[in-house]
């Protein structure tokens, strides 16, 4: 991607000026044919993106519905298939009405923030983890970096302060998000202590 950037600034001067630059430097460089192949692969790459993402995250809400956390409908197999068909469609129909009802810049944002949080949830973690109250739960480090709490914490500061440029109805959307997430997970929490007090 870096260097995908660096053509077009070298071809361009000033790719922001461009709809399509990457779509510009290909004219430039080969013609139509060079666009025609950019473009292909453009769509084989979102194809193949879309495609392992729908496999991953019908994967996990099966998971989930074998462990518990999601109603053991979600945990059953196709007797022909033998694949999980409700949560492969479940997947499909969430993807296909967020992509329905969205624009491509407002998905992008969404996806590139949630996996912000994710970074900054990790590296919160990971600062959690070096503390002496998990010395029983987990096993010694291997390999311990030099100063290793400097990049952890760095990764937090710097998500907060991206996080700092986003639109308020995408906070709200994100909070919404986690609010649920968070609910029913309390709630899955508690429902576990009541059957293990019985």
């Amino acid at each position: 991607m870096m260097l995908a950037n660096l053509v077009a600034i070298g071809v361009l001067k000033d790719p922001s000026a461009y709809a399509a630059p990457l779509a510009e430097v290909a004219r430039r460089i080969g013609g139509s044919k060079a666009t025609a192949l950019l473009a292909a692969t453009a769509v084989a790459t979102a194809v193949g993106h879309n495609m392992s993402s729908l496999l991953t995250a019908s994967r996990l809400l099966w998971r989930m519905g074998e462990t518990g956390d999601l109603p053991v409908l979600f945990s059953r197999l196709s007797s022909r298939f033998n694949t999980p068909t409700l949560p492969i469609l479940t997947s499909a129909v969430v993807a296909g009405t967020m992509a329905a009802t969205n624009s491509y810049k407002a998905l992008a944002i969404l996806s590139g923030l949630t996996r912000l949080l994710i970074f900054a949830g990790v590296c919160a973690a990971t600062l959690q983890l070096r503390t002496h109250r998990y010395d029983a739960a987990v096993s010694p480090a291997r390999f311990v970096a030099p100063l290793g709490s400097l990049m952890p914490s760095l990764g937090v500061a710097v998500s907060i302060l991206m996080l700092t440029g986003i639109t308020l109805s995408m906070i709200f959307g994100t909070l919404l998000a986690v609010g649920i997430g968070t609910g029913y997970y309390v709630t899955r929490m508690a429902t576990l202590r009541r059957r293990s007090e019985v």
